[in-house]
């Protein structure tokens, strides 16, 4: 917004130097982003904050400048003038959500012409051009006041009648600026006459009823329009045209005062059009309340003001501060907001405001007293910590990804992906949906990682997945190549065995075992070879070598290996008592099995029979070694096995233990066709 001060200084009781008006204006929710002294003062350019719309016209500014400055805003003649007569006008609101006041006031006689040097000297200096006296009053109450209006040929409109109402399809409206709209702009609200659309509302006039230099009639529209709803129709326009928006839309789609400000601007607009163009007003204008709006009210105690700013702040002042910026405040503490602050929804703005009155720079700093706080703990929580630990003592760095993906991605890591949650105005095509798996944001670690010459990674995020909301809380990680530094006898790369060894720790760390089983991808998989991982009977994750082509790290020198869980599948295994049994004093007995069984049995199907069959002594089993070569049967190979047993009453017999280790063979033979090595 642009004004001289002499403008402003005209709306103020008492000379204040152009200087302090300036310096003053960022207390008053105004950025000045360009000064130049212009005569007996400065031009500026002013940046109004989106929450105080109030502030787009002169008076409200002036409102500011009266309270910091303690004195009093002189209000321009706003008389309504006599009606000449009795004419009526009808308007009709069929969408009362979206039109919540609509005013017309008809005037007959009016000469168009030029309007007064004073006038065009103000609206240039508001970067606006002279037109009309008609449309040049609109311009300058808009200015002035804030509230934006419209000026209607009379004679053109069909009907005698005003509806306010969407766009119905087939029907089209040609803007004074731009191409024609449609209802395929998504059926925005128009100022209709009985027949036709004569304006896109809050936005621009149509083409087919504008002033022009042969105009006598004229209605002139005052009005309020949903500020959600004109932002969506400018964007609409802008969208399809390049450009929608007008001086009139800014005000609109941020907010104007359906109330005390419209009535002052349609009194003072009507009193300017009699003045300058010599009409006369037909009859009393018409004034339509689909939907009233009613002012807020608050409580606001002056302790609070006081906890909320810092220091003490006596009731008097809270007043005197609220009183000056136009709120009515009762002894009690009662707050009633004009219903020109459209951004006061909450009392923390109230004591904002007091404390700009007040002034920052005269809040003393103090020293407050720090207290500990401790967050609310749960078992899920409990559950992550212990987890990320184990990780973190293990080597592996925590990262923290958007959980925003596009959905393409998802698609193509997920195979069938469960139906994603969409933004319904994201931001970017990347960012339009709710990520459905952790591994895409590590791999994109793991590109920057590999760009900035890692030889290998070790991250893992912990954090929401959404299929639905408000989401899991779920573990993942990647992991490949030589993630620590290197040494002069060279280090061993991450394989699937370090990385299972590592999710068998943290589980492990964490008061949980985990087993694996054996997956088989399925074709597009994204994984070439890999294991689901179970807390007994229940599947929790999975991990395993990922695919090159789904899994693409470009400059890669290294495989790449992920695994994922879902951490509400774990908690209930979690913290589960645990069983003590005290340390023997018997010493254990040790026998190895070299046995030989078809390569696609696992060591956990093994290790199932043999727990089952060696019988209540069986201590331990442990995978010593695996062998595969031509001294064993196509198919096969051979695992050596270490068995433990131990009695913690005594010493075991060498005949009880064999007999353990035969039934172990026995099984074994039996359910796996397997057998010792000879």
């Amino acid at each position: 917004m642009n004004l001289h001060t002499s403008w402003l200084q005209q709306y103020l009781d008492r000379p204040i130097p152009p200087r302090e008006l300036v310096d003053a204006m960022p207390r008053a929710a105004l950025e000045v982003e360009a000064e130049e002294v212009v005569g007996d003062g400065y031009q500026v350019e002013l940046k109004v904050l989106p929450n105080r719309p109030d502030c787009l016209g002169v008076l409200g500014i002036a409102r500011e400048m009266a309270a910091l400055f303690s004195c009093n805003v002189i209000w321009p003649s706003d008389q309504l003038p006599p009606a000449a007569g009795d004419e009526k006008f009808s308007v009709q609101i069929d969408e009362p959500d979206l039109c919540r006041r609509f005013t017309a006031a008809v005037f007959r006689g009016v000469k168009i012409g030029p309007s007064p040097a004073w006038m065009q000297t103000v609206l240039t200096q508001a970067g606006l051009r002279p037109i009309n006296n008609v449309v040049d009053i609109t311009n300058f109450v808009m200015i002035e006041t804030g509230q934006p209006m419209h000026a209607f040929d009379l004679a053109k409109l069909a009907g005698r009648k005003i509806v306010v109402r969407k766009l119905r399809d087939g029907e089209t409206l040609d803007l004074l600026v731009g191409k024609p709209i449609d209802s395929t702009y998504g059926n925005p609200l128009c100022v209709c006459d009985a027949e036709k659309p004569q304006a896109l509302a809050g936005i621009m006039g149509g083409k087919s009823a504008g002033t022009e230099a042969t105009t006598t009639e004229v209605l002139l529209e005052v009005a309020y329009f949903d500020p959600v709803h004109v932002r969506k129709n400018v964007k609409a326009v802008r969208n399809r045209q390049g450009s929608g928006g007008s001086d009139s839309s800014y005000r609109f789609e941020r907010g104007v005062d359906p109330n005390q400000m419209l009535d002052f601007a349609r009194r003072r607009a009507c009193s300017l059009i009699v003045e300058l163009t010599g009409a006369t007003l037909a009859g009393p204008p018409t004034d339509v309340i689909a939907k009233p709006t009613n002012p807020r009210i608050f409580t606001l105690p002056a302790a609070r003001v006081s906890r909320l700013i810092g220091t003490t702040i006596e009731p008097a002042v809270v007043r005197e501060s609220l009183t000056k910026l136009g709120y009515q405040v009762t002894d009690n503490d009662v707050v009633t907001v004009p219903t020109y602050r459209v951004d006061v929804n909450d009392a923390v703005v109230l004591a904002e405001d007091v404390a700009r009155m007040i002034g920052y720079d005269n809040i003393a700093a103090e020293l407050r007293p720090a207290r500990a706080t401790r967050g609310a703990d749960c078992k899920a929580s409990r559950l992550r910590t212990a987890l990320n630990r184990g990780l973190v003592n293990a080597g592996w760095l925590e990262t923290k990804n958007d959980p925003l993906e596009s959905l393409a991605l998802a698609s193509r890591w997920l195979g069938e992906p469960p139906p994603a949650l969409q933004l319904n105005n994201p931001a970017t095509a990347e960012m339009a949906v709710l990520r459905r798996t952790l591994l895409n944001g590590l791999l994109a670690s793991t590109q920057r990682n590999v760009f900035r010459g890692a030889p290998g990674v070790r991250l893992f995020e912990i954090d929401r997945t959404f299929a639905t909301l408000p989401g899991i809380w779920t573990l993942a990680g990647i992991a490949g190549g030589v993630p620590g530094p290197m040494n002069w006898r060279g280090a061993t790369p991450v394989d699937f065995y370090t990385l299972k060894g590592t999710i068998e720790d943290a589980f492990e760390s964490a008061g949980m075992r985990v087993s694996f089983l054996p997956i088989d991808p399925k074709p597009g998989s994204p994984m070439r070879a890999g294991a689901s991982i179970q807390i007994g009977s229940e599947r929790v994750g999975w991990v395993g070598e990922l695919d090159s082509a789904t899994a693409k790290v470009d400059r890669a020198a290294f495989k790449i290996f992920g695994f994922e869980i879902n951490l509400a599948a774990v908690e209930p295994r979690f913290e589960q008592p645990v069983k003590y049994a005290p340390v023997s004093r018997f010493p254990a007995s040790a026998r190895d099995l070299a046995v030989v069984a078809k390569t696609e049995i696992t060591f956990a199907e093994i290790e199932r029979v043999v727990r089952a069959s060696g019988g209540d002594k069986l201590e331990r089993v442990e995978l010593v070694d695996e062998f595969v070569g031509k001294q064993l049967p196509t198919g096969h190979r051979s695992l050596a096995i270490r068995l433990t047993f131990r009695d913690p009453g005594r010493t075991l017999t060498a005949e009880e233990v064999t007999a353990s280790v035969e039934a172990v063979v026995k099984q074994l033979s039996a359910e796996l066709a397997a057998s010792l090595r000879a």
